[in-house]
């Protein structure tokens, strides 16, 4: 009876991965340069930095990820098929220990690479008891999953180990900000679909990837809604109006330390009014422009008591 059921959540497991990533690759852009540099560098020189990897979805690859252990004289691709055509109605392979865990993340593997788990990290690694040469995850602390990859070529990788896992306690040394995830059929050459897209950087940067084992299409599908509400900070007293780019700035703070107020109050009002920086507060410098030449730097009024 344990058997069936085991072999039920593998068939969960292959239907889903069947639809949602087996034959697909998925390119990851990133920034050789560590974020803090990164933020400071004009859009040109950001373009100039950016480093990728393939990773590419296949049969064989599922029963690495679901955790199954089989004979290696019979091919990875026919337990793949085999459980999918029905051709087995009990489980004829073992179980790695990991796979009640697996399973639990499962599900969830595909939101690494549809834009749906946000501030994606990729590289860093080094656990010393997993066998893989990279690590996809998220430095959310409530998101538990973790792809692992392992290298088959030049920038090539597939799926090798999924975990249930924080990323942040399985990598060392400086992880890389996914600033791009492009989708593409095993089969072609050419990446169509553009599935994330990091805020600070442009479609046109893409164009910057020097390679010959694929193009990127100059009419990209966004395979995610762009339409995204628009949400307005305002400026105690109204002192001041602030721009979409101040405001794409704002609410990046707003969610980062948890306020609770989107109101701001600029320094020089402060300053101006005498009113009291509480708790020693510092004030957040945001750029007025893309060029970033010129800041303005503002408290959240959460942080300010206000004299009337």
């Amino acid at each position: 009876m344990e058997e069936d059921k085991v072999l039920e959540q593998i068939k969960k497991c292959l239907s889903y991965y069947d639809k949602n990533l087996c034959g697909k690759t998925f390119l990851i852009v990133f920034s050789e340069i560590n974020n803090k540099k990164l933020k400071k560098l004009d859009c040109k020189k950001k373009a100039s930095f950016l480093l990728f990897s393939e990773i590419i979805f296949k049969d064989e690859n599922f029963i690495h990820l679901v955790g199954i252990k089989r004979d290696k004289e019979i091919p990875a691709a026919k337990v793949y098929n085999d459980i999918k055509n029905n051709h087995i109605k009990t489980p004829k392979f073992a179980i790695s220990d990991g796979f009640d865990k697996k399973v639990d993340v499962f599900f969830k593997l595909s939101n690494l690479f549809n834009g749906k788990i946000n501030k994606a990290r990729y590289n860093g690694y080094k656990k010393d008891n997993l066998d893989v040469d990279r690590v996809l995850g998220t430095d959310k602390a409530l998101e538990d999953i973790v792809l692992g990859v392992k290298a088959i070529g030049n920038n090539k990788f597939v799926p090798a180990s999924l975990l249930k896992d924080i990323f942040s306690q399985l990598v060392e040394g400086d992880s890389k900000k996914v600033l791009y995830i492009l989708e593409k059929d095993n089969n072609t050459k050419i990446y169509k679909k553009l599935n994330y897209i990091d805020r600070d950087f442009k479609v046109e940067y893409l164009m910057n990837l020097d390679t010959v084992d694929f193009k990127i299409s100059e009419t990209l599908e966004s395979n995610f809604n762009t339409e995204s509400k628009k949400i307005n900070h305002i400026c105690y007293q109204n002192t001041y109006k602030f721009l979409e780019f101040e405001n794409e700035q704002l609410e990046k703070y707003f969610i980062e330390r948890g306020f609770k107020k989107r109101s701001w109050i600029l320094k020089e009002d402060i300053e101006k009014r005498n009113w009291q920086i509480l708790k020693k507060a510092k004030a957040i410098q945001i750029f007025k422009d893309e060029e970033q030449q010129n800041v303005i730097e503002v408290f959240n009024i959460e942080k300010v008591r206000v004299k009337k």
